[in-house]
């Protein structure tokens, strides 16, 4: 359905992770095997909003939680890669043959990045304009008080994005 439409963007949050206790390894594996079927830009969106009634996966803080959730995914690539170069060998293999594969290149190209923004107001929507094509960790800070929402000066959250492009 997602490539017969033309679509080419996801954007999805691991709240199941915590509602639905969905293993994180088993979400970054979905998220990876789905990026490489339909070549989409996904972007993991979670918020780091406390409450005394919830509590994140297996007890962790917000950001253990995002460091745990971008190793996942980090692993799942690293596995796709594996998969992909071992799909490329058919036993038994000649020595001809390792050198020519061992010359070729393999690439499976799923990076990830975080944008994390500060001062969010929580009924503020989120930037699903602006995608983040950097291979590198950016830390920026976005103040909108002079926004047209009547909640910007209600409680502020920090919103985490992870993009695998």
């Amino acid at each position: 359905v997602f490539q017969n439409q033309n679509l080419n963007a996801l954007i999805c949050s691991p709240m199941g992770c915590v509602r639905d206790e969905i293993e994180v390894e088993h979400f970054a594996k979905n998220i990876v095997n789905f990026q490489k079927n339909t070549g989409a830009t996904i972007s993991i969106v979670s918020s780091d909003q406390p409450s005394a009634k919830r509590v994140l996966w297996k007890g962790l803080t917000h950001s253990d939680f995002i460091k745990t959730l971008e190793d996942e995914i980090d692993k799942a690539k690293l596995q796709q890669t594996d998969l992909l170069f071992q799909s490329t060998l058919d036993p038994p293999i000649s020595n001809e043959r390792r050198l020519d594969l061992d010359s070729q290149e393999d690439t499976l190209t799923l990076n990830i990045s975080v944008n994390r923004s500060t001062n969010v107001p929580v009924s503020t929507p989120l930037p699903y304009h602006s995608p983040i094509i950097s291979s590198n960790v950016e830390t920026t800070t976005r103040d909108l008080n002079n926004s047209q929402s009547p909640a910007s000066s209600l409680n502020y959250l920090t919103n985490h994005i992870l993009k695998i492009t």
